[in-house]
């Protein structure tokens, strides 16, 4: 696998050396933000909606929901979409179907974005997984390709660098979801504009672990987050230590109100069972 995937991003770089004239001397508008529907692909199968957000100009990160998967991925441009309309990327995604088998696709893409900010992207590649393929029985590896239609919108990317990053420290929270708590009060305390730390507790059981927010959370703008949380139920009929890896959104309003949402898969220790699951959380910043 590995041999692979290296194989396919030295004959990216090495054969895509494209380039276009500028449309306007001060390059194009490039918002930051942009919501697609999907069609095979990844990280939502075989169709879903995804959420993606520009992290310079040239790296994008993106989460996805479909009826049978969940994930998340990143597409490395190639090209530079602030000088042009056409554009290639490589990318890598991530995904969990809901048969709790891991899905890992590693795509070569085209895109083109209107003028008015439609966004067209198709990608091929290879797909790896176990029970997802082009054979009638799936298989391991197999090619593999994704079509998305979208629009990008907020701020663009010129602007959204020269925002600043919220002051604000601390936040607490009113948490629902499937990680234990299912069902509680939750505590982060910031220790960087980039890593926050959680602790939470309630109804049969607590969590704690780090949370990543990429880029740093800034007032008024959606952002993404991840982490790493570790759960321990108190729940009798269920298991013990719990590992979850949350991808998802997080917006906080100018009057600190906090709104979060993620999924992602949960592992379990003592069967090494995986399974997707969700968390909600509303709370304030201070």
């Amino acid at each position: 696998m590995r041999k692979i995937v290296l194989s396919t991003l030295i004959l990216v770089l090495l054969s895509l050396d494209l380039s276009a004239q500028t449309e306007t001397k001060g390059g194009l508008e490039l918002k930051s933000q942009s919501v697609s529907l999907n069609l095979m692909g990844a990280p939502s199968w075989p169709i879903g909606v995804s959420y993606s957000q520009l992290l310079n100009e040239r790296l994008s990160m993106e989460i996805g929901l479909g009826p049978l998967s969940a994930g998340a991925g990143l597409d490395y441009y190639l090209t530079k979409p602030r000088l042009q309309r056409l554009n290639f990327s490589v990318g890598v995604y991530g995904s969990i179907n809901f048969d709790g088998f891991p899905m890992l696709y590693v795509p070569i893409g085209v895109s083109y974005l209107s003028k008015k900010n439609m966004h067209y992207h198709l990608n091929l590649g290879p797909l790896f997984a176990e029970n997802v393929g082009v054979s009638e029985n799936g298989g391991s590896l197999s090619p593999w390709f994704g079509l998305k239609v979208g629009r990008r919108f907020g701020a663009d990317m010129k602007i959204r660098r020269g925002l600043e990053n919220s002051p604000l420290k601390n936040m607490v929270f009113l948490k629902f979801g499937l990680l234990d708590p299912y069902l509680g009060f939750a505590y982060e305390r910031l220790i960087s504009p980039h890593l926050g730390l959680e602790a939470a507790i309630g109804f049969l059981g607590i969590s704690v672990g780090p949370n990543f927010y990429f880029p740093a959370i800034t007032p008024g703008q959606l952002g993404f987050k991840s982490g790493l949380i570790h759960a321990f139920t108190l729940n009798p009929f269920d298991s013990g230590v719990k590992a979850y890896i949350p991808l998802g959104v997080q917006y906080q309003f100018k009057n600190r109100i906090v709104l979060s949402f993620d999924a992602g898969p949960q592992f379990l220790y003592d069967n090494n069972d995986v399974s997707p699951i969700f968390n909600l959380k509303v709370g304030m910043a201070y």
